[in-house]
């Protein structure tokens, strides 16, 4: 009696994208051919085939993968056959589960043809398997490594490498690796910035956008795309606050803000800011700087302090005593707000510090007329302009904008030095005059680029020493100046921190240099 006949065999193949590119043995059809000649010269019972195209070894989420488990445990077939252990998978760990414990449990017997490899058969050596899935994994982390070295490669070079758009923009027809902005949400963009402006938190704006029923990132992407999401159409906070910190919105390019843990898992991590891969000035921005960078500033306020109302000195009011916060709460009977040391709130009992109480809206209105009176009686309009000015964020956009067109020039410098070489290895006979053509056609495209960028930069650089804008400056310190209805914002360009004593004595520290105030 043949024994062989007692086995249900499924046959397991998988082709994964890396694959692709190999010779044809690896293909879906030469393992189909491979695996029936094998069950035929043995009498196995085949039952049914079990297929992968297109699916990485590290994730045994697959498809066909998972269906081959469920006819095991429902005893379909007891017998799984595969070319190699690789097309099983390339995680070692994965691997030796379903090897040595999970087909055991189902007593379903395992065979891996080109590494003659049976389970049934105890004199195949187990060692030649572990020896296989390491090399196996080992192949899988050198091609993650390389995959990773390419992304971060383009990611330097100003190229979109992410599977969709930032929420405001689309990618460009012409340069898929370009961000164009998208017409249709970028109003939505700009109004978030602008909500945060006035002193909205990620929150506030995130209820706001949800109450109005506006399609969140994750749904207009699937509405795009004619697809049916399955996310939730409201906004979160978090959501908003990466908006609100993203530089893409002011045309740099800032990728490489979440990383995977490692190439088995597709789960992500944060990763810190100073990390961040950003290169500036890839596309059009939707935010004015000055508005973002403000915004930034807001937000570290925002961070610092745990209240939820909207108080306009909210975050920049600390204890001159023991240096941390002064918080803003609301009374017991809700008419009024007050002041208070939040180090001492946490630990009165110890005594750390002393209470700091002062009701809020007759310190507020004391700063706002001090603040009128030394910015009248200190500095005339042009001496603020100036000393504004070099502390504005323009000053540093200036230099940004600097540091840019050398980078394009050398890029330039280096494009035409990768020409010169190419023309070299050609003539050496080191690569061929057609390979010599396509480097060529791509050095010369980017240099085209280049230039065009070269000439956006310099067209932004002239836009300093335009007078129109010294004229917007001037109307802004009349804002400044009068300070009617000031906002969050205002006080952001204006004050660095202001300082409450224990005898309620106010120090306020301005943002421009040399000046501060004791009231």
């Amino acid at each position: 009696m043949n024994k062989n006949k007692e086995f249900n065999a499924g046959i397991y193949i998988r082709l994964s994208r890396e694959d692709e590119k190999e010779k044809e043995s690896s293909s879906i059809v030469s393992q189909r051919e491979l695996l029936l000649s094998f069950l035929n010269k043995n009498q196995f019972h085949y039952v049914a085939e079990y297929v992968d195209d297109g699916f990485t070894g590290t994730n045994f989420d697959r498809p066909g993968f998972q269906k081959m488990i469920k006819d095991i445990e429902k005893g379909i077939i007891n017998m799984v056959v595969v070319k190699d252990l690789s097309r099983l998978g390339r995680n070692n760990s994965k691997v030796a589960y379903y090897l040595d414990e999970y087909f055991p449990i189902y007593r379903v017997r395992f065979i891996a043809i080109n590494n003659d490899y049976d389970s049934f058969i105890p004199s195949v050596s187990k060692e030649y398997a572990w020896l296989a899935n390491g090399m196996n994994e080992s192949y899988c982390l050198d091609i993650s490594k390389k995959v990773r070295s390419a992304l971060k490669s383009r990611k330097e070079k100003g190229y979109f490498t992410g599977w969709k758009a930032p929420y405001g923009y689309k990618r460009s027809k012409e340069n898929y690796h370009k961000l164009m902005i998208d017409d249709k949400v970028s109003p939505i963009v700009q109004r978030i910035f602008m909500m945060a402006y006035h002193g909205k938190s990620a929150s506030q704006i995130a209820d706001i956008l949800s109450n109005e029923k506006i399609p969140n990132p994750s749904n207009y992407a699937h509405l795009n795309r004619n697809k049916t999401s399955k996310s939730y159409s409201l906004w979160c906070a978090r959501t908003i606050s990466e908006m609100l910190t993203n530089e893409t919105y002011i045309g740099n390019i800032t990728q490489g803000r979440r990383t995977k843990i490692n190439y088995k898992l597709k789960k992500q991590t944060r990763v810190p800011k100073e990390e961040w891969i950003i290169v500036e000035n890839t596309h059009e921005a939707i935010v004015d700087q000055t508005i973002f960078h403000t915004v930034q500033n807001l937000l570290k306020k925002t961070r610092k302090t745990n209240g939820t109302n909207d108080k306009l000195l909210k975050g920049f009011l600390y204890c001159r005593e023991c240096g941390h916060s002064i918080g803003i709460t609301k009374s017991s009977d809700g008419k009024r707000y007050y002041l208070g040391c939040t180090y001492y709130r946490k630990y009165s009992k110890h005594k750390v510090c002393t209470p700091h109480t002062m009701n809020y809206q007759v310190l507020e209105n004391l700063i706002l007329d001090k603040l009128r009176d030394v910015i009248k009686a200190s500095l005339n309009k042009e001496q603020l302009l100036q000393k504004l000015y070099n502390q504005n964020i323009n000053n540093r956009k200036k230099q940004k904008i600097q540091n840019q067109i050398k980078q394009e020039i050398q890029k330039i410098t280096v494009s035409s030095k990768a020409i010169d070489r190419a023309y070299i290895d050609m003539i050496k006979q080191c690569i061929s005059s057609e390979k010599y053509k396509t480097i060529i056609t791509e050095l010369e495209d980017e240099i085209v680029l280049y230039k065009k960028n070269l000439m956006q930069l310099e067209g932004q650089l002239s836009k300093f020493k335009n007078e129109d804008y010294y004229q917007a400056e001037r109307n802004r310190l009349e804002q400044i100046i009068k300070l009617k209805s000031p906002s969050r914002a205002l006080l952001a360009s204006l004050i660095d921190k202001i300082y409450i004593t224990e005898n309620k004595k106010v120090e306020i520290y301005f943002k421009f240099k040399n000046i501060s105030l004791k009231v």
